[in-house]
């Protein structure tokens, strides 16, 4: 059964576009734009890898090995995408703290990730996550359902972590942070009956972009005339840190003959 790439290839196109303008628009300093960052970079390798391994499976018939790594790669990058943005919504949240301070979630956070890793590296020798059957073609092993849960156990997680924090974020913000979860899981469902349509990474990038539209917006937090944040920011960072409870300090300085 051929599928249809159109979707990966749009994706890959607006994930290509979100990368050049993050970075054109020196979205790069700080801890949440370094991570957002590292989000686009790893979904856009996702796709890429998606994409690489379904022209393999359709147009070779050989190529085995490469196969193996085209699709062990996908899936790797697939999971630790997820990582990564759980951890973009943290950095946006401001709780690491609470996360270092928890034993169970410094477990959980990292688990599932140890775990696909251990099983697509394995997979090279046991062929139980996935295989190539005697007409070269992908199959999915016994053990394939632990990546799904993987898979599943980060979306919940990262709702989770959304929900509890939906105070510190505006209603703008908080649907679409939420939007990558709920995209995938209508893709995913649209897959389950339209097998030859890939477009999981379509609705990812979807999502992403949203954030880039509604979140990434540096106009919004520094002012122009200075370079400086502004009031914008300087009350998202009091409204975090009073629903965080941490301890902050505020130094008032008057600037004298000030021209805006």
């Amino acid at each position: 059964m051929e599928k249809l790439l159109a979707f990966d290839f749009s994706a890959f196109l607006v994930m290509f576009v979100l990368l050049s303008t993050t970075i054109s628009r020196r979205m790069i300093h700080g801890k949440e734009n370094r991570i957002f960052l590292a989000t686009l970079a790893c979904a856009f390798l996702t796709t890429v890898f998606d994409s690489w391994s379904i022209v393999l499976d359709v147009y070779t018939d050989g190529a085995i090995t490469i196969k193996y790594i085209s699709h062990s790669l996908y899936l790797f990058f697939h999971s630790l995408m997820v990582v990564i943005y759980i951890c973009y919504i943290v950095s946006l949240a401001d709780i690491w703290h609470r996360l270092k301070k928890n034993i169970f979630h410094k477990i959980l956070l990292p688990l599932p990730m140890v775990i696909v890793t251990v099983l697509l590296i394995s997979n090279f020798f046991t062929h139980n996550v996935f295989y190539m059957n005697e007409e070269g073609h992908y199959t999915r092993g016994t053990l394939f359902p632990i990546i799904y849960i993987a898979g599943f156990a980060y979306a919940i997680y990262g709702i989770f972590f959304i929900w509890i924090n939906r105070m510190v974020f505006k209603r703008s913000r908080f649907w679409a942070l939420m939007s990558v979860f709920l995209l995938v899981f209508a893709a995913t469902f649209l897959q389950m009956f339209m097998p030859d349509v890939v477009i999981e990474m379509f609705a990812t990038t979807i999502g992403l972009l949203f954030i880039s539209m509604i979140i990434q917006k540096p106009e919004e937090n520094i002012d122009l005339t200075t370079g400086l944040l502004n009031s914008t920011a300087y009350s998202i960072d009091v409204k975090r840190n009073f629903h965080n409870e941490k301890v902050f300090d505020i130094i008032m300085i008057n600037v004298a003959n000030f021209h805006s």
